[in-house]
This record gives structure tokens, C-alpha cells and sequence, in this order.
């Protein structure tokens, strides 16, 4: 038996770059205590798991899947970063990440010029134009309503 999954679709990606956007600073910030700081993060993944199985791909993916994936796309973002600033010689072509640019804004927040001052760009419909603080404003709503559907 095979025990690898199948790979993420597009809309899973994006679902699990939306969640690691709005909760980033919970992700790798720290609290009070270890005990806080580790409940809240995995809570937050659960949270992110929920959403990204919301999505409807037909594959179940575990909070342990959604971590890796996250895992790899900044890796491979930090390591296009890396590319583009110092690139290797020869005849070989770069080829960025597809996710790279929105790792970037999200793991850079407000000094990434990735897409934030870009005006009128527009990514699977949502103009990207918003400044950071309203669309931390618009994640916390979210937040709030999907926790007051799946908690109460």
C-alpha cells in the first residue's frame, strides 16, 4: 500500500496560504508560556486543517499534512529568494515557485514588496491592492465567524 497522498490542488493551496496569512503572527509568535504558545498554535492549525478540508478536494488532509506543505513552500520560497539575489551561473534557466511571491508577502509582512503597493493587481479575484491592516481586519471577522459555526 502506497502511503503517500495525493498532491494539493490550487484551491487547497490557497486556502492554507489565506489561514497562514490571517494567523501568521500566532504561528510564530510566543506567548505567555510554552504551555499557551503550543495550544494556540495547533489550535490555529486545526483551524487552517478545518478550512483547507473545507474546500472539498475529496482527500482528507491531517494538521501533520498542512504543516509540511507550509513547511515546503516557504522553503522553497526562501530558497527562489536566495536564487534571484545571488543566481548561479551557466546556462541552466530559473524557474520561480508558483506560491513563491505570496510566501514572500506573507512570511515578509509589511517590508515585502511582493505584492503589497502594486495597484489593481488582482489574484484569483481578490485585488491584493487592499492594504496589510484591512486585510488583517477582514481575517479576524472571518476568524470570528467560522469559530462562532464550527464552536458553537
Amino acid at each position: 500500500m502506497d502511503s503517500r497522498s495525493c498532491n494539493f490542488t490550487a484551491a487547497e493551496t490557497n486556502a492554507l496560504l489565506e489561514g497562514v496569512r490571517c494567523h501568521y503572527g500566532t504561528i510564530v509568535g510566543s506567548f505567555n508560556s510554552a504551555k499557551d504558545t503550543n495550544k494556540k498554535k495547533n489550535d490555529v492549525w486545526i483551524l487552517i486543517t478545518e478550512n483547507v478540508n473545507a474546500i472539498g478536494s475529496g482527500q482528507r488532509r491531517t494538521t501533520g499534512q498542512i504543516k509540511l506543505r507550509w513547511k515546503n513552500l516557504k522553503a522553497r520560497a526562501t530558497k527562489d529568494h536566495a536564487e534571484a539575489k545571488n543566481p548561479q551561473t551557466g546556462n541552466k534557466p530559473f524557474k520561480r515557485g508558483d506560491y513563491t511571491d505570496v510566501v514572500l508577502d506573507i512570511i515578509g509582512g509589511e517590508k515585502s514588496q511582493a505584492l503589497h503597493g502594486i495597484q489593481g493587481v488582482v489574484g484569483d479575484g481578490e485585488p491584493w491592492s487592499l492594504g496589510l491592516r484591512r486585510r488583517r481586519r477582514i481575517c479576524q471577522f472571518l476568524l470570528r465567524l467560522i469559530q462562532r459555526v464550527y464552536l458553537y
